[in-house]
């Protein structure tokens, strides 16, 4: 993990550690997964957004017979020239949707968003704040400035410096909107649940801000996070990050759904039920993962199916710590 932080300097880790422009390695890899379900007419694109089977569909299909990783390929494109491409991916039901790109927070219009939805930084780690109840969230005037000085704090930081992960340091910063997962539930939908910053921000914590938030984290609750720590197309195990924006815990399971032998730092006292779509979960992985040495693969499940977060080449900057130790070494050995 250490040499790929400070010595890897491949442009692909770069292209893929943007979280836009990973969305379009994401659709394109998958689509084989969900080809079928598209061309299956009219019944089976109802799911999908009507407005992008026009050209969408012939995008993606496209770039899924190309091999992405190429000098040549869009992902090495400037970010600024691949927007209708990011609309694209809207197509691939194992990713959010994406609602806009902007280069400022104020740049957002918030007249033209779903009711709920998802701040993002394309660029660098916790630059994040979601928005379950847009009409609370405009009219809190102070939370709505705390969540521009969050956004715009982090687009003007280069994270590379923070922590010398080399392949962040040439990304382009955006801000987007995503679909907020989840945001369907009751619990979702409750009142005063305007804005929840990411808890797992590595820096820029804004405490008035997320002393504000936690007094409503109550009244979201966040699906299960099933992070898929993956070399080549094996899966070394799968870490459930339980209660994210409350009282997070987080448990190591393999890929039957069996505990590790190992803890982390905030350990789950019990597993969580298993997945019912764990199978899917492992395919999506293993299809996303196959070309490299390492990836953490990040997913969800939302209504039945499986949703992916984003790919991650240096968790934690190699600092996870492991109950026992001898587990760093053993998880280590894995890397070829």
């Amino acid at each position: 993990m250490i040499h790929r932080i400070l010595f890897d300097r491949s442009p692909v880790y770069t292209a893929l550690a943007d979280k836009l422009k990973a969305r379009i390695y994401i659709a394109a890899t998958l689509y084989p997964l969900y080809e079928n379900a598209i061309r299956g007419g009219a019944e089976c694109n109802a799911s999908l957004d009507s407005s992008l089977d026009s050209s969408a569909q012939p995008t993606i299909q496209a770039l899924a017979k190309t091999n992405l990783l190429e000098p040549s390929s869009p992902l090495f494109a400037p970010i600024d020239t691949l927007e209708s491409t990011l609309f694209a991916t809207n197509i691939c039901p194992y990713l959010p949707k994406l609602y806009g790109i902007y280069k400022s927070f104020d740049e957002i219009d918030f007249a033209h968003l779903p009711q709920a939805f998802a701040i993002k930084t394309n660029h660098d780690c916790g630059g994040v704040v979601l928005v379950p109840n847009k009409q609370e969230f405009l009219s809190d005037q102070a939370r709505f400035e705390d969540a521009r000085s969050k956004i715009q704090q982090h687009l003007a930081t280069n994270f590379y410096t923070l922590f010398r992960e080399w392949h962040y340091k040439d990304i382009e910063p955006r801000v987007f909107i995503e679909e907020l997962l989840g945001a369907s539930s009751p619990a979702n939908t409750a009142p005063n649940a305007e804005s929840i910053a990411d808890s797992s921000a590595k820096t820029f914590e804004n405490n008035d801000f997320h002393n504000k938030i936690a007094q409503n984290l109550e009244s979201y609750k966040a699906p299960i996070d099933y992070k898929c720590h993956t070399f080549g197309d094996k899966i070394s195990h799968i870490t459930a990050i339980l209660d994210k924006f409350t009282n997070q815990t987080e448990i190591a399971m393999d890929t039957n759904w069996r505990k590790m032998p190992f803890d982390f730092e905030k350990r789950a006292s019990n597993p969580p039920a298993k997945p019912h779509n764990l199978a899917l979960i492992i395919n999506i992985a293993q299809s996303l993962a196959s070309p490299f040495s390492y990836v953490r693969v990040d997913l969800y499940l939302i209504d039945n199916t499986a949703i992916v977060g984003e790919l991650t080449f240096t968790p934690t900057g190699g600092t996870e710590k492991f109950t026992p130790n001898e587990w760093d070494r053993k998880l280590g050995d894995l890397w070829r």
